[in-house]
């Protein structure tokens, strides 16, 4: 047999066999081989994990033998092989004459021609081989003192131990991966030196060194030039095939092993996969370090890319019931329900209680951890078991909450059917809590039909059936203009109902229809007082806004943290995104900026933006447009309000919010005539619900200004009136500040400057605390303007005073021109009396007013009431401003005293 013979019979035809990195490794086999020409005898064991070149070393050891005149008899072990297949084998290659063998041939019956010459016996992939062979090997290396033969074997550390090889005195060859520079030489040689670094980096770490992987992918990745991205899909194709290779040549025991740890994942530690395995924790230890080096396995796990060939070659069943008796493990080891939740996501129902139990709770912390994809994975596996008609009911709705997240219409879907198909007087809390959720998010025509169908239910309770009425108010309400999908099947709301969600809803109604004020109170304060976490919250959160609108900022800001606070815990996140949104439009007018927009990203946060329904989401844009306008970051607000809104956002209340801001926002850019036009829409909108109320949207005011600049003066002076009496009439001073101070800057005549007054006035004391700031401003302008001088320059250091405050930097631009100009205005002492004039004088150089009386010959109280007039009529704050007031050039006015 010659050496290409028998390389091909090791390797394979075409395989290239070049060894890269195994100098030592030749060395030895080729010095055994030269031992036995001088007579000497050898065992060597050549071993490593599979693909690393255990054959190739044998062919170069065979090949040596040839070409020095030895015999060479080459055995190949295969999985279920006859048994003696290894000494029928060497015996067909050494002496095809003698009959088959039996477990006493020697070594003489294998070269029965030539008993004293040297002797080469060749056996790959030992650890295949049948036991007769291994105890026939065992004796004849047991006797290799007989002649001179070495037995030169393989075998792959991935496998269990076939012979002591300490005791038989072997000489052992480990077999390593190659390094990095091998991989590298191996690539250079086979495409060419121009091949990049990015590409060898990409084959040195998809090949882990073994270069039977090296080369098949590098022959897979050679079809046009070699890229990384072709080099690692190739990898990963070879050491899919390579591990089912070595998969396939494992015990049953040690595939056992795998599977479980597979089926613990990381969770089950290694103590619980040895149980599920049924081996021994030092048994289980020996197999995974057997395993290092093959790619299977890391430390004590099993590799993720090896899961699949692992998993393989088990059935479906056998598969679930492994993963069942996994979690059962986990479970009686005493592991967190969320660890045990998450477990079970891959196991079969067992029909065990605490099954669900740990399977919500995992959901619940997914939810925190922001993981909401897992959670609904968690909750959708949880209904797979068998449970009570409650507990489904509560499942269901944990469900749907997670969903209204990740996927909408489905968790829409999900709560329809609660609502619809959910029977039972035990289950009514939660048949109010799926209504509440899809009030939360807007869908009011899927609420509609739901709603109907719970309210007609048979044996329905009477505060199931309160709250259900209270809900299809909201979504009423919400609905705002769509009144042909409304489905008239319930009652309307009493005007002083007794259940707390009804009087929710009934105080948002009496507030934005702008009348009773008191008992618009009242309803609020009984839809807010008691159980602060309690379903449902969209009539609490109407409550809240009712609240508000009538004036009870601070109070209806506690109350609305508390909805906040109770809707979290409640995992309610629909109702969590809706309160914030509302406290931001809440912060926006009182002017507390900063909180309007951390507001509105919590919100965001809750829900993320495009997971807000049609009829919300124009809501949450109106309000930040809103901010920006008062911020004067108009392109930004631009930017926002350009977004494209759903279709069917149009029939919707937030629309009409939407609308108005557009309107201001409009004006805001020069163009009065769209403003007004949207604007009026607005008022239309609202006016086919009777709501009339400037605290809701105070939309004639701003057309007024907008039919003002267009030169429509009736049409403004008419918004105007019919907004102040409106104002007037609802009693609350934030919108009659609001009227007055769009009045006064639609009209510059002495009645606007009038209004501008009034709305200083009745803003000064009340929460709005940035249109107050604007309407000093505006006074002062407005004063300035009309020559009155008086107080200007208080109302300018008031106005400086509350942007300082509140950081509302956007606003100093403005005051610092007023303050130029009103430094600019020639100041002349025609309206002082001659005495007036003298005094001024000299307290502008300096005197104090016990020099001044005395130059004058006056008592000093009488030159302090001058002061004091003269202070009025020039309009300044005190002495430190006369020299400027009386066009002085010199002189210092803070001596005095």
């Amino acid at each position: 047999m010659t050496s290409e013979s028998l390389q091909t019979r090791l390797l394979g035809a075409g395989t290239g066999n070049t060894l890269i990195e195994r100098d030592a490794e030749l060395a030895v086999l080729d010095q055994l081989v030269l031992d036995v020409l001088a007579g000497r005898s050898a065992f060597v064991v050549v071993q490593g994990p599979p693909g690393v070149g255990r054959s190739a070393l044998l062919a170069e050891a065979a090949g040596l033998a040839e070409q020095v005149g030895l015999p060479v008899g080459l055995a190949r072990c295969a999985p279920g092989e006859r048994r003696l297949d290894v000494p029928a084998q060497l015996l067909a290659a050494l002496a095809p004459e003698q009959p088959p063998p039996d477990a006493h041939i020697g070594l003489r019956d294998l070269t029965p021609g030539a008993c004293d010459r040297g002797l080469v016996l060749v056996v790959d992939d030992l650890h295949r081989a049948d036991p007769e062979s291994l105890c026939w090997l065992a004796g004849i290396v047991g006797r290799l003192q007989d002649r001179p033969v070495l037995v030169a074997v393989s075998v792959n550390t991935a496998a269990p131990a076939v012979l002591d090889v300490d005791s038989l005195g072997a000489t052992v060859l480990q077999v390593r991966p190659l390094s990095a520079n091998g991989v590298r030489w191996i690539v250079h040689t086979h495409s060419g030196t121009d091949v990049s670094e990015k590409v060898v980096a990409a084959v040195t770490e998809s090949v882990d060194g073994n270069p039977a992987v090296l080369r098949a992918t590098l022959g897979r990745g050679a079809h046009g030039r070699l890229n990384a991205q072709r080099i690692r899909a190739a990898a990963a194709e070879v050491r899919a095939e390579h591990l089912d290779r070595i998969v396939g040549d494992l015990p049953d025991t040690w595939i056992s092993v795998l599977r479980a740890s597979v089926a613990g994942g990381e969770d089950l530690p290694f103590t619980g996969v040895c149980r599920l395995a049924r081996v021994s924790r030092a048994a289980a230890i020996d197999i995974f370090a057997a395993l290092a080096g093959t790619g299977l396995v890391a430390g004590t796990a099993v590799e993720p890319s090896a899961r699949g060939p692992v998993m393989s070659t088990m059935d479906l069943h056998g598969r679930a019931a492994l993963f069942g008796e996994a979690v059962e493990i986990a479970h009686d080891m005493g592991f967190p329900d969320e660890t045990v939740g998450r477990m079970l996501l891959a196991a079969p129902p067992i029909g065990r209680p605490w099954a669900i139990e740990a399977l919500r709770v995992a959901a619940g912390r997914a939810q925190e951890a922001g993981l909401d994809a897992l959670a609904a994975d968690l909750l959708t596996r949880a209904l797979r078991e068998p449970m009570s008609a409650p507990v489904r009911a509560a499942v269901l709705l944990e469900l749907s909450t997670v969903e209204l997240l990740t996927n909408p219409e489905a968790g829409d879907r999900r709560l329809d059917r609660l609502l619809r198909e959910t029977d039972g007087a035990d289950l009514g809390a939660y048949r109010i809590t799926a209504a509440d959720l899809l009030v939360c998010r807007g869908d009011t025509t899927l609420v509609d039909r739901a709603i109907a169908a719970a309210a007609r239910r048979p044996g329905i309770g009477a505060a199931e059936r309160d709250s259900v009425l209270a809900l299809s108010a909201v979504a009423e309400d919400a609905r705002h203009g769509a009144s042909e999908l409304v489905l008239p099947v319930l009652p309307e709301l009493p005007e002083l109902p007794d259940d707390p969600a009804q009087a929710g809803v009934a105080a948002w109604r009496v507030a934005a229809r702008g009348r009773h004020l008191a008992r618009c109170r009242a309803l609020a304060r009984k839809a807010l007082a008691g159980n602060t976490d309690g379903w449902p919250f969209a009539p609490r959160v109407a409550a809240v806004k009712a609240l508000f609108l009538a004036g009870e900022a601070e109070e209806a800001t506690a109350r609305l943290d508390e909805v906040v606070a109770g809707a979290r815990r409640r995992r309610a996140r629909p109702a969590v995104g809706l309160a914030l949104a509302t406290r931001a439009e809440l912060m926006l007018h009182r002017g507390l900026l900063d909180e309007a927009t951390r507001d509105l990203h919590a919100a965001t946060a809750e829900v993320p933006r495009q997971r807000w329904h049609a009829g919300t989401l124009p809501r949450l844009v109106a309000v930040e447009i809103l901010i920006d306008l008062e911020r004067g970051m108009v392109e930004r607000a631009e930017m926002v309000a350009a977004a494209p809104m759903p279709a069917t956002s149009v029939g919707s209340l937030g629309w009409t919010y939407l609308l108005f801001a557009r309107g201001l926002l409009t004006l805001a850019g020069g163009q009065p005539s769209a403003a007004a036009l949207l604007l009026t829409e607005c008022g239309r909108r609202l006016a086919a619900d009777q709501w009339r109320n400037p605290a809701l949207l105070a939309w004639r005011s701003f057309a007024a200004i907008a039919h003002q600049a267009c030169g429509h003066l009736n049409t403004a002076a008419r918004l105007i009136e019919e907004e102040t009496a409106l104002a007037y009439t609802w009693g609350v001073p934030g919108p009659i500040g609001l009227a007055h101070l769009c009045g006064g800057l639609a009209f510059g005549d002495a009645v606007g400057l009038t209004r501008l007054g009034k709305a200083a006035q009745a803003l000064r004391d009340g929460p709005h605390r940035l249109l107050h700031t604007r309407a000093v401003i505006e006074l002062a302008a407005a004063r300035l303007a009309a020559g009155q001088h008086t107080d200007v320059s208080a109302l300018l250091r008031e106005a400086t005073g509350l942007v300082s405050q509140h950081g509302w930097d956007h606003l100093m631009p403005r005051l610092n021109e007023l303050s130029r100009q009103f430094a600019s205005v020639p100041r002349t002492d025609s309206t002082l009396s001659p005495v007036q004039v003298e005094v001024a004088r000299l307290a502008a150089e300096g005197l104090s007013n016990a020099a001044v009386a005395a130059r004058l010959r006056l008592a000093k109280r009488t030159v302090e009431l001058h002061l004091t007039n003269i202070y009025r009529k020039l309009g300044i704050a005190g002495r430190a401003e006369l020299r400027t007031a009386l066009g002085e050039s010199t002189g210092e006015c803070d001596r005095a005293t």
